[in-house]
């Protein structure tokens, strides 16, 4: 293989697949081997799974969570975006972007997310908004996430999403029944 497709390869491999490469030998100018590790770090993954009961309907949870000026509003921080399949979004300035893969109104919410703050993406997750007593069981699964920062990630998501998702829709419930 020669210098420049090899090079190729090597920027195809770190911009695609990030920390996560598959284990191959290169040949460099001199025609010496190399293992593709020193270039790459390895990476396990993890999924991580959180439910979450929000004090509203699922229809008002998918919208607050669809909805750029709703996310605005709850996370303080300039949120963007056109809930359709392929319309893209953003989170937090521009630290969270991807685009919407699935909608099914008031039910469920396929994107792919990506985390500049952290560096990977893109990834999966999948919200399902299910009807309880208590209101609304939001069901995340975000796959594919770094072992060594899925711990940060998921409580990212509790600390910057569902808290304040939580507290913006019961102040909204309460004054819906005052």
């Amino acid at each position: 293989m020669n210098y420049y497709c090899w090079r190729a390869l090597s920027l195809l491999f770190t911009s695609n697949f990030g920390q996560r490469c598959l284990n191959i030998k290169f040949k460099n100018r001199s025609n010496t081997s190399f293992v593709g590790e020193s270039f790459f770090m390895q990476s396990k993954v993890r999924t991580i799974k959180q439910k979450v009961i929000i004090p509203a309907l699922p229809q008002e949870v998918y919208d607050a969570y669809t909805d750029p000026k709703t996310v605005t509003k709850y996370t303080r921080s300039k949120a963007t975006g056109k809930a359709v399949v392929g319309g893209k979004y953003t989170a937090y300035g521009d630290s969270i972007f991807g685009k919407y893969l699935a909608l099914e109104n008031g039910t469920r919410v396929v994107q792919e997310w990506n985390n500049n703050d952290y560096g990977y993406g893109p990834v999966r997750l999948e919200l399902c908004f299910n009807k309880v007593p208590e209101g609304t069981e939001l069901v995340m699964v975000l796959s594919d996430i770094p072992e060594e920062q899925a711990d940060e990630t998921a409580d990212g998501w509790i600390e910057y999403f569902w808290n304040p998702l939580k507290d913006y829709l019961s102040k909204k419930t309460k004054n819906k029944t005052k």
